[in-house]
This record gives structure tokens, sequence and C-alpha cells, in this order.
């Protein structure tokens, strides 16, 4: 399947963060969703979107935003169908259920079908490149939709039957003392209740499966105008569904392909979630599914490159260059230079004359250079007196060195010039250090154009203060491909999509090194450890940190708080918060309370409880402009 590139960023969606790994995910499963897709239609078996996947379908067009698996039905006829030819499906994929027990590498204890692409982690090229960059086990699920009998009184007994039969299934998975008593006790039930025994030296789970699906399909034979999900039956036994909503099949748009959906959809979501239409953001599972795959490989020792780690080195006070050290430095050569030259010219050398005075002339030429190349709108004045320097270099080396000069008039003339370099040099040194060296200068790197809105505030803010340079730097950034490396071969910049009153600089006009800023304004907190992109590696954090007087840290994004217990906003905030750039700021600006108190329990569990301090004393709320002036001004 094909997907823009930009389809694997990270992206705010109805206010709800998803990362580039969750991006991936989900692209993994819509390729397995494809090959199901043409085995069904290859066998003629009917399938439906479900519970999920169903809602995003009529609701988002694709995913719900915080969902992170697909679901699909079958009636039960079809899914036998399925069942019978299912050793036909390509080997790139792997089918499991409960019935059948476990695959090589997985125990499969559920009472629904399941389809997925690998059964461990895999990293190799073809797997990254079938699958767009997801290495984890992705799949989708498939729930059987089971007759429910006309008679009320044989159904109630069907579904108490079911109940016990399920409980049963879900004590295996208690593997305490009471427990087991408890299980041997219900085994015994059931046996005399069906009139069969359960091999206690063989897999319990399989042969109760076996019995719990009879129970499932128990009417599949009769007429009926009602059908269910049994995996959602035992236990909301409301769940009961109209068998004409599954009559027929419609095609609803689904990220960058189409699902199946029950021609009754709208009702059997309204069955569902009631006014399916206002989302209510939460997760009713582990989320995101292939978090513990990952914490399985980090505890078997196997490091993730996307993950970023905490290393206590980060917290420790960077090495800071010396401020405007490059350019005082480059004034100095200058000047050490224009020295040198008036010394010269004071007590002359013929043997040297050309030499020395090519030197000057080449030290005002570098000097020019390289404010043109970091300052060409605060130099513009030091630039032209430079060039006046220069030519008053080659009139005075004339003068000095014309044969037939030697006249009192020549003479008077290269004393005036004499003069006139050596107050320029005085000029260029005033105008250099009233011009680039003592304004205090504020760089706002920006990572996307969307986030600038995220900035605006803070730059009127400095942009009010007296004797303050700002500096807009968008960043060049690239996506990386199924390996997670940068396609170098294609850079984003999206400076053209700032408004047009800002006023922008290439960042190959913006070395920190050279500028060493009092304040950089930054939402680039992820270094390499994003899973979608990476930005110039020149405005990684521990760069800004080395260069910059003080680091201010905002994101570039605006994503909702947590509105329940339920809710999985916080599910995902490793991906944006527990990141070096987060980490190493003086400052993080929140738009919330709520958020900034999210941002200090996350970092103190990811950096330990002795790191608490710390995030309460740099993270802050910011509601407004009017709170920065009280938050920035007490910064020390």
């Amino acid at each position: 399947m094909e997907f823009p590139k930009d389809y694997f960023e990270d992206e705010i969606r109805e206010g709800f963060y998803v990362p580039g790994m969750m991006k991936r995910a989900w692209a993994a499963q819509l390729e397995v969703l494809d090959t199901f897709r043409k085995f069904c239609a290859e066998y003629d078996i009917r399938w439906f979107a479900t519970y999920g996947t169903l809602l995003g379908a009529a609701r988002h067009k694709g995913f719900v935003p915080w969902d992170d698996d697909m679901d699909v039905c079958m009636l039960r006829s079809d899914y036998e169908k399925f069942l019978r030819n299912v050793n036909m499906m390509p080997d790139a994929v792997t089918f499991m259920d409960g019935r059948f027990g476990i695959t090589e590498h997985i125990v499969f204890d559920q009472g629904f079908g399941r389809i997925v692409n690998t059964e461990y982690p895999r990293y190799d090229d073809a797997f990254l490149s079938k699958y767009h960059g997801f290495p984890y086990t992705a799949g989708i699920d498939i729930f059987v939709l089971d007759k429910i009998s006309p008679d009320s009184q044989v159904e109630e007994d069907r579904y108490n039957s079911a109940v016990f039969v399920y409980s049963i299934l879900l004590n295996l998975k208690d593997e305490s003392e009471e427990a087991a008593e408890q299980r041997e006790l219900m085994l015994s039930q059931l046996e005399k209740w069906g009139n069969f025994s359960i091999d206690r030296g063989k897999d319990l789970f399989q042969q109760l499966i076996l019995i719990y699906e009879g129970l499932c399909c128990l009417f599949e034979d009769e007429e009926s105008d009602y059908v269910a999900s049994m995996s959602d039956w035992v236990g909301l036994h409301d769940r009961v569904m109209l068998a004409s909503d599954y009559s027929g099949v419609v095609q609803l748009p689904f990220e960058n392909t189409t699902v199946n959906a029950p021609a009754g959809y709208r009702n059997i979501l309204t069955k569902l979630y009631g006014d399916y239409m206002v989302p209510v953001k939460g997760s009713y599972h582990n989320y995101p599914f292939y978090r513990s795959q990952e914490e399985t490989m980090e505890e078997a020792g196997i490091r993730i490159p996307y993950n970023f780690h905490f290393d206590p080195q980060i917290l420790e006070p960077a090495h800071k260059n010396e401020r405007k050290k490059v350019v005082s430095d480059n004034l100095n050569v200058f000047l050490r230079m224009n020295r040198l030259l008036m010394e010269f010219v004071r007590n002359p050398d013929e043997s040297s004359v050309s030499q020395v005075f090519e030197l000057g002339q080449k030290s005002a030429e570098q000097f020019q250079n390289f404010l043109l190349a970091y300052y060409p709108v605060a130099a513009e004045t030091i630039e032209q007196m430079l060039t006046v320097y220069h030519e008053k270099i080659f009139t005075l080396y004339k003068l000095l060195t014309d044969p037939e000069g030697d006249t009192e008039e020549n003479q008077d003339r290269a004393v005036g010039t004499y003069k006139e370099i050596g107050n320029l040099a005085e000029r260029i040194e005033h105008e250099t250090q009233e011009e680039v060296i003592r304004p205090k200068e504020v760089v706002f790197i920006l990572f996307k154009a969307c986030g600038w809105k995220n900035m605006e505030g803070l730059y009127r803010y400095y942009k009010a203060q007296k004797n303050v340079r700002t500096y807009v730097v968008p960043l060049v950034w690239y996506h990386k491909n199924n390996k997670f490396l940068p396609d170098t071969e294609n850079p984003v910049w999206e400076a053209g999509n700032l408004p047009e009153n800002v006023e922008w600089i290439s960042p190959d006009t913006m070395d920190l090194s050279v500028h060493a800023p009092d304040v950089v304004i930054t939402q680039n907190a992820y270094d390499n450890y994003a899973v979608g992109f990476v930005t110039d590696s020149r405005f990684f954090s521990d760069i800004v940190e080395a260069n910059a007087g003080r680091v201010i840290y905002t994101p570039w994004f605006n994503n909702d708080e947590a509105e329940s217990e339920k809710c999985s906003v916080t599910d995902l905030a490793y991906t944006y918060i527990d990141l070096p750039g987060v980490m190493r700021a003086d400052c993080v600006l929140l738009p919330s309370e709520q958020k900034r108190q999210l941002y200090i329990d996350n970092l103190t569990e990811f950096a330990g409880e002795e790191t608490k301090t710390r995030w309460e004393s740099r993270i802050h709320a910011a509601a407004g402009e009017e709170d920065y002036s009280r938050i920035l001004d007490e910064l020390p």
C-alpha cells in the first residue's frame, strides 16, 4: 500500500497526539487488512468493520485517534468458511484462534480470531519495507456474530451456561491455590452438567474454548432476528444487534483506503456508543499495544534506536560557550592586524611593505565576510565602513610606494589617510560592540510552521524589549525511512508557510556557536528520537544548551488535557515529554497547570524521584502573554 511521506509524522488529531510509531502501526495493520480483504474476496467471505474501526470509519474516515487496533467481524457461517480455507492464506500472515492453541511464539487464549504479520519483532529489510518501518506484531481481530435464540428462556439458559464456562476460562489465568480449588469445583460441575469428561492432563483452555464455542453457535441452524458477538455478549448482555443490519455491505473511507461496513452501521454504532458522533477520548485496553513489545525488547537488552533512555549526565550543567566569543575573536584579529599595520607605517620596512598591506586588506575582507555571513542586517553600517577601510589601505599603499610620490603633498595625503584608517578601525570596533556584541539576542528555533502560533506570544514579548535582536529560524528536517534513517535527498523546510509578517532567516546563516544567543526558544525536543522525522543536527538540544545563555522549550503542538481516568492522553506522553530537549531546557512553558503537572509526573517517573524539584522549578504554566513577564523575569 502507498502512503505519503508525511503520513508517518507525529500529528495532532482531534486534539490527541498521535506519534509516528502509531502511524506506522496503523499502516502495518492496514497492510494485514489488505491481505485479509483479498483472501476473503477470493473465497467469497463477507466481513465487516466493527467496534473502534467502524466508529473511526464513520466519524473520522480513518482510525479513531486514540485507538490503536483494527477490529472486523463475520457472521458465523462466513467465519466457519474462513476457517475451512485459512490454510490457504499467504505465508506472510499468521492466523490464530483460541481453539488452535499456541503458535511457535505466541499463546493465544482469546475467544476470537486474530491475523498477525509476525509473531516476534523483526528488523529485516523486507519486513520493514512491507510494513512501513513497524517492526512489531500487528494485525486485526476477527469477532464472530452468532444467532440469538428467538425463545427467550432457551436463550437465557444458553447465556448462563456460556457465562459459567467463560468464568472458568478467566479462572485459568489465576495460579493461586484458592483459584485452583475453585476451578476444580467448577470443572466438576461442568462435567456433571454436560455429561462429559475434561482431561486435567491436557490443555484446559483448548477443551473449554471448544465447549464455549459450541454454546456460542448453538442456534446457527435456526431462524433469528438478532445476532451478537459472544465475546461481548457474556459480559454485556444487552449488546444484541439486528441481523438485518448485517444484510448488506457499504464502503466507508478509512485512511488511504476503504473498509466494509454493515449496511445498518448507524444502528450498530448507536447501540454500541450512543451518540457516536460525539468523541469521547478513552482507551479500553493497554495502549499503545506495541509498548509491551518495546519493553520486552528493552528488558532483553536490545536498545531501540528511536527510544530515548535516561542518562543522569543530561542533567549536569553544560559547559557554556562564552557569549559572543567568536565575534569578539574575529574583531580582535582585525584590530590586531590594524595595529600591526599602523606600527609598520610608522616604522616601515621596504622589503615587506606589499605583504603587510595585503594582510591588512585580507583581515578587513575576512571580518567583512564574517559579518555578512552571520550578521548581515545588524552589520550593514560596519560592512560599509570595512569597504572604505579596504579602499583606504590601498590608497595608503599607493602613496607610500609611488617612486615619484615623495612630495610634501603626497606625504600630507598619506598622513591624512593613515589617520582615517585609524579612525575607521575605532569606529568599526565601536559599531561592532554596539550593534553586534552588546545587544541581547533571542533566537526562535521553529520546527513546523503550524507551531508558530505557540511561539508568537513569546516573539511579541521579546520584540517589545529594548536592545533585543530577534531571529526566527525555521528548521530544515527530514522524513525517516523504514529503517528510521533520514531521507536527506528530500529536505522539508516550511519557512514559506509562515505568516507574511514574520521575518525569518535561513538556518544556514544561524550558527549558534557564533551567535551564542542570550535566549533560545525551541520546539525541537526530539533530537534523533522521533520515529517519523529528524531535524538538522546543528540544532539538537546539546548544541542549543551549550551555546545559549538560557533555553526555553515550548511544544510545537497543542493537545487536549486528560478528560477522564480512562483517557489515553497520558499513555503516549513518553513520546513527547521524556525527551532530551525537554530535560535540558532551563524553562518549559506549557498552556495549563494540568499539563504542567503531567510533564512533572512523567519526567519524575522517567528520571527518578530525586529530580522532581528540578521539574517543579523549571516547568511553568503560562496561559497567555501576561504570564511571560512573571515567569521569565524571575528565572535565574
